[in-house]
């Protein structure tokens, strides 16, 4: 890595650290994450078990209709990482592909999502933060 990303880490890093428990929170976070990870776009939601999915970020430049019209009004209650996140799925980084295989959701989910997104892949950083946040 070199001097100037170290650089660019440790603001994002200090950015976020002092946004805590606040509403800039979400995108402090974002910032932070895209020093270490190159991604095409980022959204951050949070999942309560049974409950509907929270919008906390996104910079989606393509489809963002689909987020607020289809997925929060509903639709996230059929995806994959929603599922796997009622069922208990531990921390970590997963890919949306496993979990359709896992979920036995079969190339047709994947087929459906991907063109109405125009999305190549999605990864999903699972993070618990215990039960007095929210």
């Amino acid at each position: 890595m070199s001097e100037s990303d170290q650089q660019k880490y440790e603001q994002a890093l200090a950015q976020a650290i002092s946004a805590l428990g606040t509403v800039a929170f979400p995108r402090r976070l974002a910032a932070l994450v895209a020093t270490r990870v190159a991604a095409d776009c980022t959204l951050m939601l949070g999942y309560r078990r049974g409950g509907p999915a929270i919008y906390l970020y996104d910079n989606l430049r393509h489809r963002r209709d689909l987020l607020f019209q289809q997925y929060l009004s509903g639709v996230y209650a059929d995806d994959p990482f929603y599922r796997a996140l009622s069922s208990g799925l531990n921390e970590g980084v997963y890919s949306l592909r496993s979990l359709v295989a896992e979920q036995g959701m079969g190339p047709h989910y994947m087929a459906g999502f991907y063109d109405a997104t125009g999305w190549q892949e999605e990864l999903g950083l699972v993070v618990a933060l215990g039960e007095g946040s929210g």
